[in-house]
């Protein structure tokens, strides 16, 4: 089944409009059937995030100018160096990437689909985290990816290891001369 998540996505965010934020803010989609990475900069917020968020199999993706979106991360999924092209100050990676055990047996279509999917994401992850000054890395072993069963658990992980990097992200932003308070 694929889930769909618009009509959520729309009542959460306060702005219409990419262009409207305070900050600078981008959405990754991936062209779904053109093979490139799209930055989406400007445009209606909800149906960037969707484009962003549409992982394939498990939700839909999203027709927005004329193509079709998905999650960008099928194409870029540590988007640091993109943030080095806008000349983000400093660049905060979080991966997500959990030590994979190889000794699961994939014996169903979306266990393969996972399974190629952290293959293609683990080739590229080392050169693509390369780009970020500081990395945060949850203990999210044993958790699936792909399970919303485990969302109190995945942001409580995440929420830790932020917590756990502080003073590093302190030290680095003071570095920058940026502001902490």
């Amino acid at each position: 089944m694929i889930v769909r998540g618009r009509d959520t996505i729309r009542k959460v965010y306060i702005y219409k409009l990419m262009e409207t934020r305070p900050r600078v803010a981008l959405a990754l989609g991936g062209g779904a059937f053109h093979g490139t990475s799209v930055q989406l900069a400007s445009g209606p917020v909800a149906a960037s995030v969707n484009a962003s968020c549409a992982i394939p199999l498990i939700f839909e993706p999203v027709q927005m100018y004329g193509k079709t979106f998905v999650d960008g991360g099928i194409l870029d999924n540590i988007p640091a160096e993109l943030c080095r092209s806008y000349k983000a100050e400093v660049v905060i990676a979080v991966d997500i990437m959990a030590d994979e055990n190889n000794t699961e047996i994939v014996d169903n279509f979306l266990k393969v689909a996972y399974k190629s999917l952290l293959l293609a994401f683990g080739a590229t992850k080392k050169e693509k985290l390369a780009y970020a000054d500081l990395v945060i890395t949850p203990d999210l072993r044993d958790m699936p990816m792909l399970s919303s069963n485990d969302n109190q658990q995945i942001f409580d992980s995440g929420y830790i290891a932020a917590k756990r990097m502080m003073p590093e992200i302190k030290k680095l932003l003071k570095a920058k001369w940026i502001s902490v308070e």
